[in-house]
This record gives C-alpha cells, structure tokens and sequence, in this order.
C-alpha cells in the first residue's frame, strides 16, 4: 500500500518501505483515464455553442486575436484527390480540428505544408499535406479518412485562431 497521495488525484506515491501491490496501479491507471477521457470529451466539441460564443466575446475584448468555432461532417473520402476543405471569415493563423469523440486531433499552422495528427490509435498515420489559399485550408493523408480527419459520418469540431490586427 502507497504511504502517500497526490493532491489532486490521490494518485499512489510510495516510501522506500511501502510494499507495491498491482491493485495500486489498476486503480490509478482508472482514475488517470477516466479524468483523460472527462477532459477530450470537453476539448472534443461537447461543450455548448454558448460557451465558445461566450469565450469568442471575451477575447475578442482583449484585442489580440480572433477566433472561430464551426463544424463538419466526414465524407468518408481521403487522398489527393478527394481533400478536406474548409472556409472561414478570415486567414487563419492556427487551426484546431478535433473528432466528436476519440482522436486523432490535427493542429495546423499558417503557411505551415504540413501537420501530424496527434493521439491515440492514429498517432501513426504519418502527416496530413495543407494547402493554405486566403481564407480558405485544404489537406490530405494517403493512408486512411481516419488520418485525413474525414471519417465516414464522423463529427468533427474545428477552432480557428486569427489576427485580430
């Protein structure tokens, strides 16, 4: 039995004297994923409309950057031939896409040619190629529609950061 906790998550925190027991770890390994899974639920597009309407206001007070939020609905395509596109009100900087649930999650920035996916079972899709053109970003991935972050029917929540300059 571990002699100490964590504050937050009363994880295990052992002594030189403690004895090690894998019940320990099973019951850590539970509360570290359920509070992992809690938080992508959040970050994936659970939250409301209102709360990032709400939080679009309050930076837009502060003057340094804009943000828009909106969402798509996978074709199920993927390839060269077949990119993901989206438009938006202005040239985006930064440009965050998250599935509805689960991952991979994709970052891509301004002028950047390419991302890499990030998370879970897609780690290993290899990168996504961007087409930055105005208001408008395009990608691709050869391997799959999962990596292309265009699954078949899947929901997908995109925030996207600008100048506000």
């Amino acid at each position: 039995m571990p002699s100490n906790q964590t504050p937050n998550y009363k994880l295990s925190q052992w002594s030189k004297s403690d004895r090690v027991q894998m019940a320990d770890f099973n019951t850590d390994n539970a509360k570290i994923d359920g509070a992992l899974g809690a938080l992508a639920s959040t970050v994936a597009g659970k939250a409301s409309q209102a709360s990032v309407n709400t939080l679009s206001a309050q930076v837009a007070k502060a003057g340094n950057c804009k943000i828009w939020a909106g969402t798509y609905t996978g074709t199920g395509t993927y390839g060269l031939d077949n990119p993901t596109s989206l438009s938006f009100p202005w040239p985006p900087l930064l440009v965050l896409v998250l599935p509805s649930a689960g991952s991979p999650v994709m970052w891509a920035r301004r002028d950047a040619p390419y991302a890499r996916p990030l998370g879970g079972e897609y780690y290993h899709g290899g990168s996504v190629r961007l087409t930055w053109q105005g208001n408008n970003l395009s990608w691709y991935n050869e391997d799959s529609a999962a990596y292309q972050l265009n699954g078949e029917k899947t929901p997908y929540f995109v925030i996207a950061f600008g100048s506000a300059g």
